[in-house]
């Protein structure tokens, strides 16, 4: 489904015959699998993909876990702050703090958010969503009951795309900004994106641009849609980070803005091309072959960029290079 609050169970049929006599053991499963990530200053938080904890990791590599009150087999978001962290998913919101026990500040479900300093923006469903702050009640934002196909932060305030489906080929699109203060201002419909219908949009860059199938439109102070900029390639996914734009192409010759293989290529993988552009001038500055569609990402204030995929990685200095994992089970075992 395309909002991740919402699970669909597909059946399909496979015949199957089994040796059980000669059946490897299962591989245990690590202790921390990361399943999405966030950095505030030195401090780097990573959310397992399917347990209720949370490791926070320091800039000396020293690891520290926190137990979420809640279920186990929830896939949850982490967003770093300057005190701690959010997290939130389908079973509510937390909140983890440096030295304290995290809490559970809400029931409601989540399926995207973002945070402006300590304050967490929480999308939920139903046409409310809430301002969460460590030291005050929420603060609830009435809003359209429509789809989160983006959310940015652009200065102290959060810029949203919103898309409401018209009819099963139709959706109409239109821009968003929520204050700190839980103030709304709606922009009008875009009925003159570029690209496909269908392709997924972005918000990302500095300042803030819509990024759709190759393109990248400014977003105008009445949060309709200004001049286009061409990539020269075609992203399927696009991210906000720090001072930088991620995206994420096929490594093919008419998508790789940096136009080389990476070194001890296994040809029995299919790596996709993670680029970072330079978020105010949108140039290429470094790209790594990377295996997920899709990556969480974030960046420290040493400037290192650290991905989920294949497990928690940093990405290299140098270009084309394949990034370096992090074992944060072994962290979290480390006396």
């Amino acid at each position: 489904m395309r909002d991740d609050v919402y699970e669909v169970d597909r059946e399909s049929g496979a015949w199957i015959e089994l040796d059980l006599d000669d059946v490897p053991p299962h591989p245990v499963r690590p202790r921390f699998v990361p399943g999405d990530v966030s950095a505030a200053g030195d401090v780097l938080w990573t959310v397992d993909s399917g347990l209720p904890i949370v490791a926070s990791i320091d800039s000396e590599h020293v690891a520290t876990e926190h137990v979420l009150p809640g279920p186990t087999g929830v896939s949850r978001h982490v967003w770093a702050t300057p005190g701690g962290c959010w997290v939130a998913g389908t079973d509510g919101t937390y909140r983890c703090t440096t030295g304290f026990e995290p809490c559970r500040v809400s029931d409601v479900p989540v399926h995207a958010g973002a945070v402006v300093g300590e304050i967490f923006l929480a999308c939920s469903p139903g046409g409310v969503w809430w301002l969460h702050t460590p030291a005050a009640d929420p603060i609830a934002v009435k809003v359209p009951d429509e789809y989160v196909n983006s959310i940015a932060v652009e200065g102290d305030s959060f810029l949203v795309l919103l898309e409401a489906r018209v009819s099963d080929r139709e959706s109409s699109r239109r821009l968003m900004r929520v204050t700190t203060a839980g103030d709304v201002t709606t922009g009008p419909v875009l009925s003159s994106i570029p690209g496909p219908r269908r392709q997924r949009l972005f918000l990302a860059g500095s300042p803030l641009r819509l990024f759709n199938h190759g393109t990248a439109s400014t977003i105008l102070p009445d949060l309709s849609l200004g001049d286009e900029y061409d990539l020269g390639w075609e992203p399927f996914h696009v991210k906000q980070v720090g001072t930088y734009v991620c995206t994420v192409a096929h490594p093919s010759s008419d998508a790789s803005p940096i136009g080389q293989r990476p070194g001890d290529c296994d040809p029995t993988r299919r790596y996709r091309l993670l680029t970072l552009l330079d978020a105010a001038t949108l140039e290429p500055v470094k790209s790594a072959p990377i295996f997920a569609i899709r990556p969480a990402i974030t960046v420290d204030a040493t400037g290192t960029v650290w991905i989920i995929a294949d497990g928690l990685q940093s990405l290299p200095e140098q270009s084309m290079q394949w990034p370096n994992p992090l074992d944060v089970a072994a962290l979290l075992d480390y006396p």
